[in-house]
């Protein structure tokens, strides 16, 4: 492209992408240093973070005086009357102050007067090269009235790098994400007995132990979805089933009963039953200013201490899965109205499958065909 510098376009692409392989924000320090150097973006400006839910930015790298962006953050972002403009970027798009909010208006508000113009800020360009449903990452430059008309080279270096900047960026997130799950791992080793998985608010598999995957695999009602995450073959159980994970993930951690659930998962085909047990936690920081709460899932098989394996109970009595399931239920001092709210069943068929117990174990009383049980 005439008039760009292409070697020095070149070394700054490169820098994107090895920064993007470092877990510290080092190297986007050096890359934002050298862009502006580049483009003469000589009012200041910032790498930044904006937290949608807290409605803040945090810088990671800067060229200005950083008492400017809190004085930003604390009382002039909510008045700044293109907010709704930067907000609505997606990944790739740029708002050019002076394109999109010309002077005959910018110079005539408020905030142009009270910090903009006492800052010496008079043109940005402002990038998004992030997004998602917590966070996007942005890029801008600033430039005083008297170097605000950019020449093309430096229009040119920016339409050059921002595509690399965009892909640099994804590997830099997908990395820190990654690292955030794998210091999870620490907490499902300490229940390394039980199956442990790491899920996020979607049911989105994060992590799992050998444990948890072969309990899974062993319960043919349980899939994984092409988006990774959990989902029963059942339709109506796969929505219940998510909307337990969902509501897990937004309790308030405080609230130790909201932020806890235990509950059966009955299985299907003739495969054994298992007990769940959903646990709200923090997964630690992403980009340095937290992460959305992710589920721990445990799950245990389904066995009660005195009764006889399920193979047993089928063998003996002519039980089918479901009859032996409400059996041992039953028998491990459960109500039939427990039994229904567990297994998701109604009492109707509760009753049918009692009485075909009573007459395959040729009992006539619940007392009775638990005794029988655990002789």
């Amino acid at each position: 492209m005439h008039g760009v510098d292409e070697k020095r376009v070149s070394d700054l692409i490169d820098l994107a992408y090895e920064s993007s392989l470092d877990p510290t924000e080092e190297g986007w320090k050096l890359f934002y240093s050298v862009f502006a150097e580049m483009v003469a973006s000589k009012g200041g400006g910032c790498l930044a973070v904006y937290d949608k839910r807290t409605e803040t930015f945090r810088e990671i790298a800067h060229s200005h005086d950083p008492a400017i962006a809190e004085e930003l953050n604390s009382v002039y972002y909510s008045l700044i009357p293109f907010r709704e403009e930067l907000e609505s970027l997606s990944p790739g798009e740029t708002f050019d102050r002076q394109r999109d909010f010309p002077d005959a208006v910018f110079l005539s508000t408020d905030v142009f007067g009270d910090f903009f113009s006492r800052h010496n800020l008079y043109q940005f360009i402002h990038t998004n090269i992030y997004n998602d449903d917590r966070f996007t990452l942005s890029l801008g430059f600033t430039w005083p009235k008297e170097r605000a008309d950019l020449d093309g080279e430096a229009h040119a270096m920016m339409e050059q790098v921002f595509p690399h900047l965009r892909r640099a960026m994804d590997l830099y997130v997908n990395q820190l994400r990654n690292g955030s799950e794998n210091g999870l791992l620490k907490r499902a080793i300490a229940e390394i007995d039980p199956g442990v998985l790491i899920l996020n608010k979607s049911g989105k598999v994060l992590f799992e132990n050998e444990r948890a995957e072969r309990l899974l695999a062993e319960n043919a009602g349980i899939v994984r979805d092409r988006r990774g995450e959990l989902a029963m073959r059942s339709p109506a159980r796969s929505r219940k089933l998510k909307s337990r994970i969902g509501r897990i993930a937004a309790a308030n951690p405080d609230d130790q009963a909201a932020a806890n659930e235990t509950f059966i998962l009955t299985g299907t085909d003739g495969f054994a039953s298992l007990e769940v047990k959903l646990t709200r936690i923090e997964p630690g920081p992403v980009l340095g200013i937290g992460e959305d709460a992710c589920v721990m899932m445990t799950v245990r098989p389904l066995l009660n201490v005195g009764t006889p394996p399920v193979k047993d109970l089928r063998r003996l009595y002519g039980l089918t899965p479901a009859e032996e399931r409400l059996a041992r239920m039953i028998a491990d001092g459960h109500s039939v109205r427990e039994v229904c709210a567990m297994l998701n069943i109604s009492a109707n068929t509760a009753r049918t499958h009692l009485k075909r117990i009573f007459s395959k174990t040729d009992t006539h009383r619940q007392s009775s065909l638990v005794k029988l049980i655990l002789s």
